[in-house]
């Protein structure tokens, strides 16, 4: 570990061509590279072709246009954002659209449902009133049926061998 202080103490001998620097890190860092004056910049001629060619690659209506005044460019971001507010609106337009047509096609899907429920429970109304009235019809053939025979049961004890006929004791006994 000495070994290490002992070198690093000493001043090792720089490089050929290498810059030397300050050991101790005292100095500050050097200035940033100059940056190109505007002036260096290159600039479009607004009679050159370049700027038929900038267009041309930009799109007719892109901006900033190199021979664009500020009050162009202002009227440019205007309309741009405009425009956006435009298609914005536009697309909220839509999404209402296919709200409203939703929520229609919901409100139409319901109202099946409540007309199907609605002629379910009409059905079942008419098939239970059916079955009552089926379950009538049968009583009351019953009754008559039952009535028949104890009218003939009496017939025949009070008349004796005498026979009767009649249309209804034909279908019974044939």
């Amino acid at each position: 570990m000495q070994s290490c202080l002992a070198s690093s103490s000493q001043k090792q001998r720089p490089l050929a061509g290498a810059l030397r620097l300050d050991w101790n890190n005292d100095a500050p860092p050097p200035p940033p590279a100059p940056i190109a004056e505007a002036q260096e910049a290159s600039q479009l001629d607004p009679s050159d072709d370049e700027v038929d060619e900038a267009i041309q690659e930009l799109g007719l209506g892109s901006w900033p246009r190199p021979d664009a005044t500020e009050k162009q460019m202002k009227e440019a971001g205007q309309a741009k954002r405009e425009v956006a507010a435009h298609k914005k609106r536009a697309l909220e337009l839509k999404r209402q659209r296919k709200e409203r047509k939703m929520e229609k096609k919901r409100l139409m899907e319901q109202n099946e449902r409540a007309q199907e429920e609605q002629l379910k429970v009409e059905k079942e109304e008419e098939e239970e009133e059916e079955q009552k009235f089926a379950a009538m019809m049968q009583r009351r053939r019953n009754e008559l049926q039952e009535k028949q025979f104890l009218f003939r049961r009496f017939l025949m004890e009070e008349l004796g061998n005498l026979q009767v006929r009649d249309a209804w004791d034909k279908r019974i006994f044939e």
